[in-house]
């Protein structure tokens, strides 16, 4: 088949979902939280119980300053067994920030009641509930608690600081142990923390082992505070170098911006949803990949291999975050053809 061919079974559901969280991710990565927040809502407002879209809200809320909502999207999440520890206990210290200590209290003994959890965490819910019933018999009269309403209206939520001590940043905790967090702690380095931060940012980027996503994230860090040195970036089975100071972020590269004009160009008419879903996973994709497409030719093939990609995943009824599941090659079509199509696959894996 001829790989300009379409298909006539092509489903006309526009990958929205995905291409709004790519947006946020953009938007928090840049530390425009509201604007992230937003993208995020919006894209779970589609439908689908998405863990990764779930935490980047959740992240997006307390940077923003947020507690209410993030209150009740960390309730949502506990109440849909998304996430994890750390999700719990950011929801108790939304409740403690608010002065929620009868639902603190209420929690903590239901938590306790449950018996299977690690003496550690025993003993911390213990003292949080002695906490409580001490701070709750201390609550301001409803006249204090006016007057503190109001001088606190306009004060935002801190998050708790998972990576800042007194002597600043802790090197071994700004990449916490998933994406939205290792994304939220990116987000907090400055030009300050820099200094202390680059031997450990640079060994990350060094490391085949890690998550390629975080580590383009990490490179947009590194433009945003003017970082104009040459680093080592170890991805998918290859290793390169990258001169900050004469190479642009990955909105920036004219080969992307290419292939995604080709595609605007091919479907904006004929076939707008397709269009929305090819270009959701040439985002994807070149998030991920950032910079290897330096050694990438011909954005013509690689048009046609994300349009083909995307009729797959559409036809086959995937979501196209990870999904790849056991999606075929193509057999027919030139050998560079094929190569794109596998890469991007391949790429698409590391948002399982």
């Amino acid at each position: 088949m001829d790989r300009h061919e379409k298909k006539g079974n092509v489903i006309p559901l526009p990958d929205l979902e995905n291409r709004l969280l790519q947006r946020g991710m953009d938007y928090f990565a840049e530390g425009k939280y509201g604007e992230a927040a937003t993208m995020f809502s919006e894209a779970k407002s589609i439908g689908g119980d998405n863990p990764v879209l779930y935490h980047a809200l959740l992240a997006a809320y307390l940077k923003q300053g947020n507690d209410l909502a993030a209150e009740k999207i960390a309730e949502e999440m506990l109440a849909k067994k998304i996430g994890d520890e750390e999700t719990l206990d950011i929801y108790l210290f939304i409740l403690l920030h608010r002065g929620e200590y009868g639902k603190l209290q209420k929690l903590t003994a239901s938590l306790l009641a449950d018996g299977e959890m690690r003496a550690d965490r025993k003993e911390r819910f213990l003292a949080l509930q002695k906490a409580c019933q001490e701070l709750a018999q201390r609550q301001p009269l409803p006249e204090e608690t006016v007057s503190l309403s109001k001088k606190n209206k306009n004060e935002k939520y801190q998050r708790p600081s998972y990576n800042k001590k007194k002597d600043g940043l802790k090197a071994e905790s700004i990449f916490g142990e998933n994406r939205v967090e290792a994304i939220r702690q990116i987000a907090d380095i400055g030009e300050e923390e820099l200094p202390q931060l680059l031997p450990e940012i640079l060994s990350y980027l060094a490391d085949p082992e890690r998550d390629p996503f975080v580590k383009t994230v990490l490179l947009h860090k590194l433009y945003s505070l003017h970082y104009t040195g040459t680093v080592k970036i170890a991805k998918f089975g290859r290793k390169t170098g990258l001169d900050l100071a004469r190479y642009g972020p990955v909105d920036q590269v004219p080969f992307v911006r290419d292939v995604k004009g080709k595609i605007e160009e091919r479907l904006e008419q004929s076939n707008p949803s397709l269009m929305e879903h090819a270009l959701s996973l040439a985002d994807r994709f070149f998030m991920a990949v950032y910079p290897l497409e330096r050694d990438f030719r011909d954005a013509g093939i690689w048009c046609d291999a994300f349009i083909f990609t995307a009729e797959s995943y559409l036809s086959s009824g995937l979501t196209g975050t990870g999904g790849t599941g056991d999606m075929p090659v193509p057999e027919d079509g030139d050998e560079e053809f094929r190569k794109a199509v596998e890469w991007i696959l391949r790429a698409e894996r590391c948002y399982v």
